[in-house]
Order: structure tokens, then C-alpha cells, then sequence
């Protein structure tokens, strides 16, 4: 008796279900909701020009599952969301393949975006050096960035005669997505930065490139702090210029010839100056330094060349003609973290 009742109870609901949202089963074993699809379950329905493809699609496409809105209801288009069969989402496009979420369009955010910068999950960690140089390559632009033309696609449907129709987008939606994809934005050409930083670049599944603007901040920052350096050298040096007349046989430079236990950094001047071939600038550091070096700059401040100094108390390096075009530069003496000193040099050809 009980399985009666059971049996009797779940007929009344599959026939309300059924009723109500005329929820159907296909002789080809599509299910369809107001109106037929093929190899779809479609939801609502919208007449229009003789067609009724519903209001939303829902299938499975190459073991991925795609939300898809069928011509002719509004917003008509495919990939609305689209989940791979690898658990990477796409909203409006398919996913790349190293994107866990990848969204073709804008993303509005209301509160911080967080990154994982663990040190724990790090390794090979070393200093950002030899990179900021290559910010002044960088050539930013403006431009108008549209959808790939791939994602307008629409799947194949089936009517509810089981006749097969080729997906399309309505002319007034087409129109509507011209205007709606089209933005002007500023930034870089993924393909002029991937020869600069090509560890910034990586392509999706469909070949196009894609930026890591945020992979851009760390070099900014170090750059800033050698701009800073430098102007901190050009003040030193203009205020030393404006600090008035010497007295006679007065040097405003330690021999460190003299002596080996000096408690201050020394930068002397190069040897020759001005020169051709090559120079020779030789400097004093206190044994208590951690870390120096000597940066060349042109005269707008612009650093050019970097000199690592690891050898304490007196030293010396030496500048090669060949690597700089004639004319006068200048070059400061930086040790743990702070400008010791800057002079000029002058180079001829």
C-alpha cells in the first residue's frame, strides 16, 4: 500500500512539473522548457519573426557546460558562461587553458583585489636589477579594443520540427555589439612589450596575446627609486657648485693615497678626464659598507650604466670608451642605499 502511495505521489509532481513548466523529454532525448533545442535544455520562451528559440540554452559542448542565450531573444550570443571540462570559467568567451577565470569584457569591482605574495610560496627570490632600463622602450598608446570575432559565434539549433537551422545574431544585435564592444583604452601593444618583457606576455587558446600590467608595478617602483637616487646626485651636485668660492689650496676631495683608515666613502675624480679609450675612477670605502656600486647617468638624469663595487676600503673600476657616445656625463658613488658623491666626466672621440 505505502509503495502505491509513494509511487502515486511522485506521478502528481512529474505531471505538475510537466503542467506547469511544460518541461518535456524529446525522441531524440533532448530536454526542453517552452521550447525545443537539440542536445540543449532550453528555458522560457520568446517568439519572434516566427522563431522561438527560448530565452536561455543550456548545454554540454565538448565536456563543457555552456549557458548561451539563443537568437532571437535579446543579448543573443554564446558563452555567456562557459565552464571547461578542466574547471577553468569563461564569462563571454571560452577559457584559456592557464586562466581559471577568463572574461572577455570589463570587470566592476567594489572592494580590494587581493593577490597571493606569500614569501612561503615563493623561491628563487632575487633583487629586481638590470630592469628599469627598459622602461624607457615602452611606447604607451591609445586605442579601440573589440571582442575576437570567435566569440560571436552561435551554435547550430534545431527547431521543434527537428529541422536544422544555422545559428545567427539578429541585425539590430549585431549593431548593438559593434557599439557595445568597442572601448578606447590606453596601454601597450602585447607584442611590442613581449620584446621588452616577455615575461609579461602569455597567449590564450585562440592565440591572442594577453598583458600582465600588475607585473609592471615592481619594476615602476625600482625605478622611481633610481630616479630618486638621481636626483639626490644632481642636487648634491648643483648645491656643491652654488657653495661658494674655495680657499686657495683648498681640496674638496680626500688623496686616498694617503691613508687606509679613512671612517668616511671617498669618490675621487677619473683619470684621464677628459678620455678616449678608457678611464679609471678610483673610490674608498669604510670596512663597515654592505653594499655599493657606481651608476653612470647622461646629463638629463637618465641612468645608463651600473658598476657592482665588492671590494672594500680603497678600489677602483674602470670605464670603457666604447661603451658611450661622446660626451659629458656624470657618475655617483652609491652605498647602502644612500648618495656618498657624484662627479663629472667628459668623454671625446
Amino acid at each position: 500500500m505505502r509503495t502505491k502511495i509513494k509511487f502515486y505521489a511522485i506521478f502528481l509532481i512529474v505531471s505538475s512539473v510537466c503542467a506547469n513548466a511544460q518541461l518535456k523529454v524529446r525522441t531524440d532525448g533532448s530536454v526542453w522548457q517552452g521550447y525545443s533545442g537539440y542536445s540543449n535544455l532550453w528555458l522560457g520562451t520568446y517568439p519572434n519573426g516566427g522563431i522561438n528559440n527560448g530565452q536561455w540554452g543550456i548545454e554540454v559542448w565538448n565536456g563543457a557546460l555552456n549557458i548561451w542565450k539563443p537568437w532571437p531573444s535579446p543579448n543573443a550570443g554564446n558563452y555567456h558562461l562557459y565552464i571547461a571540462e578542466n574547471g577553468n570559467v569563461g564569462i563571454g568567451k571560452v577559457p584559456s587553458a592557464s586562466a581559471k577565470l577568463d572574461v572577455n569584457g570589463s570587470i566592476a569591482i567594489y572592494g580590494a583585489v587581493m593577490l597571493s605574495s606569500d614569501e612561503r610560496l615563493k623561491k628563487d627570490i632575487t633583487p629586481l636589477t638590470g630592469k628599469t632600463i627598459n622602461l624607457y622602450k615602452l611606447n604607451a598608446k591609445s586605442y579601440k579594443k573589440h571582442q575576437p570575432d570567435d566569440e560571436l559565434s552561435m551554435p547550430e539549433q534545431r527547431d521543434e520540427h527537428g529541422n536544422l537551422r544555422p545559428g545567427k545574431i539578429s541585425k539590430s544585435d549585431k549593431k548593438m555589439r559593434k557599439t557595445q564592444k568597442e572601448t578606447t583604452e590606453y596601454g601597450f601593444l602585447a607584442q611590442e612589450l613581449k620584446e621588452i618583457y616577455p615575461d609579461l606576455v602569455s597567449q590564450d587558446t585562440l592565440g591572442y596575446y594577453l598583458v600582465d600590467y600588475i607585473g609592471l608595478i615592481p619594476i615602476m617602483v625600482e625605478s622611481l627609486k633610481e630616479q630618486k637616487a638621481q636626483i639626490d646626485a644632481l642636487s648634491a651636485l648643483v648645491n656643491k657648485s652654488s657653495s661658494g668660492p674655495k680657499k686657495v689650496g683648498a681640496s674638496n676631495t680626500t688623496d686616498i693615497t694617503e691613508t687606509d683608515a679613512l671612517t668616511y666613502p671617498v669618490l675621487e675624480q677619473n683619470i684621464p678626464n677628459p678620455f678616449t679609450a678608457n678611464t679609471q675612477i678610483n673610490y674608498y670605502l669604510p670596512t663597515t659598507t654592505n653594499a655599493a656600486a657606481i651608476y653612470v647617468y647622461d646629463m638629463n638624469g637618465i641612468q645608463l650604466k651600473s658598476y657592482s663595487v665588492s671590494e672594500m676600503g680603497k678600489g677602483n673600476i674602470t670605464i670603457q670608451g666604447s661603451e658611450f657616445n661622446a660626451g659629458m656625463y656624470l657618475y655617483t658613488l652609491i652605498a647602502d642605499g644612500k648618495v656618498l658623491d657624484t662627479k663629472r666626466m667628459i668623454l671625446t672621440k
